[in-house]
């Protein structure tokens, strides 16, 4: 997952730079709104591959699979769905409700 992330932020970056080079040459809006869309998506998969570190860093420190806030197992389907999660759904959901 961590190899197919950098590949795509690598691709994602490629594009960007080759972008910003034509955007130097006029002021399209269509290609403004282009490098916008690029920049988003190399934050996203950024901020994936960060995730994915810290889930690396707690296998290896033999907690991957425990939530961080309660310390009870995460369900294997929510692993399955997302194996960067952090908390088990209980504790993601009262996450989520503080932070609205």
């Amino acid at each position: 997952m961590r190899r197919d992330l950098v590949s795509e932020l690598e691709h994602c970056q490629s594009e960007f730079r080759n972008d910003g080079i034509r955007l130097s040459d006029g002021d399209d809006p269509a290609e403004r709104a282009s490098q916008s869309d690029l920049t988003g998506t190399i934050n996203h998969i950024a901020r994936r591959i960060k995730e994915v570190d810290a889930a690396l860093d707690r296998l290896a420190a033999g907690c991957y699979g425990a939530c961080g806030d309660c310390g009870k197992p995460i369900s294997h389907a929510r692993l399955k769905a997302n194996p960067t999660a952090q908390r088990c759904l209980k504790c993601q959901v009262a996450t989520e409700r503080r932070h609205r």
